[in-house]
């Protein structure tokens, strides 16, 4: 085993910036585990989802997946193990890409804000 490999590694849940010092799951969340394809290993916050939402899975923006940014990786449900989602494949989405576009936006303009407020 390599040195530092029995250290405990936090979970990271999508859509967590980068940067975020805690990007781990919060209490009193719902997450599902993403298992295989671009986002293997991530949770996703499902807080709030009702049934139906839940049974489909989701399309997640992703730019690590085959299609680079823009594209989105498809996750849904474990028959029998529904708090694991399997990986479905990829898609492109320009809708995808827009909402991205839209979350680099506001990391960027917290971040100019901060600058500016000194904080």
């Amino acid at each position: 085993m390599l040195p530092g490999m029995d250290e405990f590694v936090p979970r990271r849940v999508y859509g967590a910036d980068h940067d975020d010092p805690d990007p781990g799951p919060r209490p009193g969340r719902e997450y599902r585990e993403l298992v295989g394809g671009p986002l293997d290993g991530l949770l996703v916050d499902v807080t709030g989802w009702d049934a139906e939402s839940l049974v489909e899975g989701a399309a997640l923006c992703t730019e690590i997946g085959l299609y680079g940014p823009g594209g989105r990786a498809m996750y849904g449900p474990r028959n029998g193990q529904p708090a694991k989602w399997d990986w479905e494949g990829d898609s492109l989405s320009r809708a995808c890409s827009r909402a991205c576009d839209r979350a680099v936006f506001r990391v960027l303009y917290r971040f100019v804000c901060d600058e500016r407020s000194g904080g």
